[in-house]
């Protein structure tokens, strides 16, 4: 898959950032949060942020960001570049058969095996 730009501007809402992220990867899932702290927490699900939420409600303003959304990056460097650019605490889940799991343990996987593995598991 060739790669493809995650384009985020200050007026979007989060639902348009996930629903272009979910467009190249299906299998998984981008959520966001109040702050970083929660993104370890057992409970943050209550921290999670709404898709409807507007960013410019959250972050100050920043100029459009292009992310490249390549299939060798890692779960951590997308987090990471999400928040470096935007402010935006971000965390990745990975679907398994009907539910979504935190990929906390595999976030050194990159974005096409974290993909795949969601795939399969959803297979069985």
């Amino acid at each position: 898959m060739a790669p493809c730009k995650l384009i985020i501007t200050h007026q979007q809402c989060l639902a348009d950032i996930i629903r272009a992220f979910e467009t190249q990867f299906p299998y998984l899932k981008l959520a966001f949060y109040k702050k970083h702290d929660v993104l370890i927490s057992v409970n943050s699900k209550t921290e999670r942020l709404p898709g409807d939420t507007k960013i410019n409600t959250l972050v100050d303003s920043f100029n459009e960001v292009q992310i490249l959304l390549q299939t060798q990056k890692r779960v951590f460097e997308l987090i990471e570049e999400i928040y470096i650019k935007t402010g935006l605490y971000a965390q990745l889940f990975r679907k398994s058969g009907h539910t979504w799991l935190k990929t906390t343990l595999t976030d050194d996987w990159t974005l096409e095996r974290q993909n795949s593995a969601g795939y399969e598991l959803s297979q069985i």
